[in-house]
């Protein structure tokens, strides 16, 4: 291996000034980078009811936590202080195991009778957005509405003329301003079984002609578990959104991180073709669950602190195959990961840490994977219910709500306090980080080094680096190289006593000792760090 002067002189100075036991990393601020996603965002999942000032239906849905919760993470921001990223989306747009999904017509009327079962209107969801200070992203209803139905609803959420039926809709609850919202997804996870969509026999299937609400008569029998169906059928939703909103871009499920929906990455790309051809659709979308995905690839422990804080060596191989299918795409879109966590559905009643330190750790391996991997936008799964966290309902797991009430105080969870320290220090670029002597541990069936990092720059003369230590029993000695003229500015630190604990201690300010080649500072076992740089 050949290396240049300046590289030689870095390793022989850090192999003379280190202890053997100190693990390396090197960050150059001025080297090759390339833009950093939109990693701070969320998914709005069930269970998330919120209500307007003086709401004539539910004013018991607009509590004060909710309130407080959503202007906490409005507060977080990306790079450059892009806004934070909230989906309207999951289970409840799409339809579930043949169940009815979201119709916005059903939430539209204000002077309808209030149900328990009711779901948040446009106008809702509106306020709820403007609160949170929110980029919005809408999915529109595929397993059981129509491509005409999702014109109407961009019509309702976007359109200015109050002489349309459907603007008016959306005006008769004071929501005169539309909602500035350009980016949708067609369906939901519709290459999943338990999708309403993959099936032609579900009770409000759009594949059932027997379909409890007539289906879509075009489509009767071609369900979307055949992915060219699904392809040709997700076309015409692409059309019906561009011709009223000719801004509008879209994406298209793709898989869970097992990438195996559809069957493989290969099949499915191939079967999706002509849709993503379509100059309108811009990404594929992942959903990723840590442990639920690695289940379905054979990992057997759930639990297992391999798999919560560094499962994504298991998924980086499959990502990296995918962006290299999508890049010999002629025009390559982007992957949007618009769900992630370390749990999801599928572990309801059976992950034990729901609750603990391990979410903030698991969400953390998680945002510094897809800033490595180049993932255009990424979406923690959430649930905006603090004040109603055990309540038992399905798709209301413990590990969803980035807050929860305490004690009558409205508190940070693990998932919340860990993004908030990422958020601080994302910038505008993404940075390779090298590692050199970080020892490696087992995973069931991968391995990982015990520091996961990921390092950005804004080109001006700041950088950052966020460091996950792995370890569970020792602390780590950190030597981090930087190039002359480069020092370390502050660095804090999120360090939980015990990983598996229900525990979520504050941040804190973290030493650093300065040396000629950079810093040197000591990581506690199972914690998260953030350093701030600057050019002298």
């Amino acid at each position: 291996m050949c290396y240049t002067l300046p590289r030689m002189i870095w390793l022989i100075a850090l192999s003379c000034a280190a202890d053997p036991d100190t693990m390396h990393l090197r960050l150059d601020p001025d080297g090759a980078s390339t833009p950093t996603g939109r990693l701070v965002g969320w998914n709005l999942g069930r269970g998330s009811l919120y209500a307007l000032p003086d709401d004539p239906l539910h004013p018991a849905w607009r509590t004060e936590a909710r309130t407080r919760a959503l202007a906490e993470m409005g507060a977080l921001s990306g790079p450059g202080d892009a806004r934070p990223i909230l989906r309207f989306s999951g289970l409840q747009i799409d339809g579930v195991m043949g169940a009815d999904g979201y119709h916005w017509e059903t939430w539209a009327a204000p002077d309808r009778a209030p149900d328990p079962s009711d779901n948040l209107s446009a106008a809702q969801l509106m306020a709820l957005m403007a609160e949170a200070d929110a980029e919005p992203r809408i999915t529109v209803n595929f397993g059981s509405g129509t491509a005409a139905e999702a014109a109407d609803y961009v019509v309702h959420l976007t359109g200015t003329d109050p002489s349309d039926p459907r603007v008016a809709a959306r005006q008769a609850w004071g929501a005169a301003a539309p909602l500035e919202v350009s980016t949708f997804e067609v369906g939901n996870e519709v290459y999943g079984w338990w999708n309403t969509g993959n099936s032609a026999s579900g009770d409000f299937s759009y594949a059932n002609p027997a379909a409890a609400n007539g289906g879509d008569p075009a489509w009767h029998g071609r369900p979307a578990s055949d992915p060219g169906d699904f392809a040709a059928r997700a076309l015409a939703y692409v059309e019906a959104v561009a011709a009223v909103h000719p801004d509008a871009r879209l994406r298209l499920p793709l898989s869970q991180a097992d990438f195996a929906g559809w069957g493989d990455t290969a099949t499915a790309l191939d079967a999706l073709a002509p849709a993503l051809a379509h100059p309108a659709v811009d990404a594929v979308v992942v959903h990723h669950y840590q442990i639920d995905d690695a289940l379905a690839l054979g990992v057997e422990d759930r639990d297992a602190p391999a798999l919560v804080m560094a499962g994504t060596a298991l998924f980086a191989p499959r990502y990296a195959a995918l962006r290299d299918a999508l890049d010999a795409l002629p025009e390559p879109p982007g992957v949007a990961v618009t769900e992630y966590g370390v749990a999801g559905f599928f572990s309801r009643g059976q992950f034990d840490l729901g609750d603990t330190a391990a979410v903030g750790l698991g969400c953390a391996d998680l945002m510094i994977a897809y800033a490595q991997w180049g993932i255009e936008e990424a979406l923690l799964h959430m649930a905006l219910a603090p004040d109603d966290v055990d309540a038992g309902e399905v798709l209301l797991e413990a590990w969803y709500p980035p807050h929860k009430v305490v004690d009558g105080q409205l508190v940070e969870m693990p998932s919340f306090t860990v993004t908030r320290l990422f958020a601080d220090h994302l910038l505008a670029r993404t940075l390779p980080v090298e590692a050199l002597d970080v020892p490696e541990a087992e995973g069931e069936g991968y391995t990982y080094p015990l520091l996961h990092a990921a390092g950005f720059t804004d080109g001006a003369g700041a950088a950052t680096l966020v460091v996950l230590h792995r370890g569970l029993d020792a602390p780590a000695t950190l030597a981090l190289a930087l190039p002359r003229g480069w020092a370390v500015d502050g660095a804090v630190l999120w360090a939980p006593s015990d990983w598996d604990a229900p525990e979520n201690p504050p941040i804190q300010d973290l030493d650093w000792r300065a040396a000629r080649w950079g810093a040197e500072l000591t990581l506690p076992p199972h914690s998260v760090a953030a350093l701030s740089l600057v050019s002298r």
